[in-house]
């Protein structure tokens, strides 16, 4: 008896301890806060110029009016997403590269909400614009990376279309999988023509559409403002028509009272030396907040873990192995919410 009761016990504390260790403690998650918030705080924008629609400079200047009519639809399709999750996602996929899966699930309205998507053209968008690519400028002299090619780019990188007569053949559109794909949502299902010109869309994987822009396939693509600008600067084939999307940042985790909580704490961040990577150093900068590579906490400072992609500092936040991470909407929604499930 004596045995069987002291068997049983063994086996309980190895249950508790597996539950302590696999499944870790995602109650622990009970915040979010948005990086847009804290680029308001350092530069004084509403918002970051995340990603725009660029334009290959030829078709600008060939068929003017088209690329402005192309850019009022997407316009006119702002908040159509929003009010029409369901169909947006679907729209995605519909379009999605031939033999590639959309990385998009179902979304609600909030999460559309929280992707900040809005056309703004490119002449008003120009000191949002040059205040997000000084944050790359910054960057470049610390990772001694080309981010936007040294400079800011100058007044001919944005674009007012006019004149010229409609392209004779379809145009081809590209985008990124995500949020991005989103802002065009609207855009795919209900302006297949536009002045009667037939467009093509197609939804690539974000890792993809570099090469969508420096192959010269797009007409028309999505793209990091930053890529936008390091494109022009590099030889001037793609112009920017505006800005899309102002910030689908957010870092998740515990409780939160600004950046300054993050101190003493692991962030896990998607790509060292990308887009969310680099902002999220840029405003740590700003606001004096040191911080250090490391896999473990060090006191005082902000210690960055780097994961592969959003799905993997997502599973590091559910199993409690990191107290904070930095993602995308809506892969941050969708891991805020399943965590609370």
């Amino acid at each position: 008896m004596k045995k069987r009761i002291a068997l049983l016990s063994v086996c309980l504390i190895a249950v508790m301890m597996m539950s302590a260790c696999g499944s870790g403690n995602p109650t622990a998650v009970t915040d979010r806060m948005d990086v847009q918030t804290l680029w308001r705080e350092v530069t004084g924008q509403d918002g970051y110029p995340q990603a725009c629609l660029i334009v290959k400079d030829e078709l600008a200047r060939e068929s003017g009016d088209f690329v402005a009519a192309f850019v009022a639809a997407v316009e006119e399709s702002d908040g159509w997403a929003q009010l029409n999750p369901a169909e947006a996602v679907a729209a995605v996929k519909a379009n999605m590269q031939q033999g590639v899966e959309s990385s998009m699930t179902a979304v609600s309205a909030d999460v559309v909400n929280r992707c900040h998507i809005k056309t703004i053209r490119a002449a008003e968008a120009k000191l949002s614009v040059e205040t997000y690519l000084e944050c790359f400028i910054n960057m470049e002299k610390e990772t001694e990376q080309n981010l936007i090619g040294g400079k800011l780019p100058d007044d001919g990188f944005y674009l007012t279309p006019s004149g010229g007569a409609n392209p004779s053949r379809s145009v081809k559109v590209y985008m990124p999988d995500g949020a991005t794909a989103l802002a065009l949502a609207g855009a795919m299902a209900n302006h297949k023509t536009v002045d009667g010109v037939n467009i093509e869309y197609t939804v690539v994987p974000s890792n993809s559409i570099g090469s969508s822009v420096t192959s010269s396939a797009a007409d028309i693509a999505v793209v990091p403002s930053n890529l936008a600008a390091k494109l022009y600067n590099a030889n001037g084939k793609y112009k920017m028509a505006a800005t899309l999307t102002h910030g689908n940042l957010y870092i998740v985790g515990g409780d939160m009272e600004g950046a300054q909580t993050l101190a003493g704490n692991v962030v896990g961040v998607m790509g060292q030396g990308n887009v969310p990577d680099l902002v999220f150093r840029y405003i740590l900068k700003k606001k004096n907040i040191e911080y250090v590579v490391s896999d473990v906490a060090v006191e005082g400072k902000v210690a960055i873990k780097y994961y592969a992609d959003g799905g993997s500092v997502a599973r590091a936040l559910k199993a409690g192995q990191i107290g904070y991470g930095l993602l995308a909407e809506p892969a941050a929604s969708s891991v805020y919410d399943k965590i609370h499930e």
